[in-house]
């Protein structure tokens, strides 16, 4: 049933060529965003949930 409401539909192929474009664009795009990120960005960003919790320690720690 639901192949024949697709085979009825005009340009069905054309939405699937849509998709996997945005989609393939997408991804490339977001590869792209990764490999151009400074180095020394990525270090802080990989620290950040560290020192977050090291705060947070340090100021449970004070209140006591």
């Amino acid at each position: 049933m639901i192949k024949n409401v697709l085979l009825e539909i005009g340009g069905v192929g054309l939405y699937g060529i849509i998709a996997l474009s945005i989609f393939f664009l997408f991804f490339t795009g977001m590869l792209l965003w990764v490999m151009r990120l400074n180095k020394s960005y990525l270090v802080e960003a990989e620290r950040m949930p560290l020192e977050f919790d090291l705060n947070r320690k340090n100021q449970e720690n004070n209140h006591e």
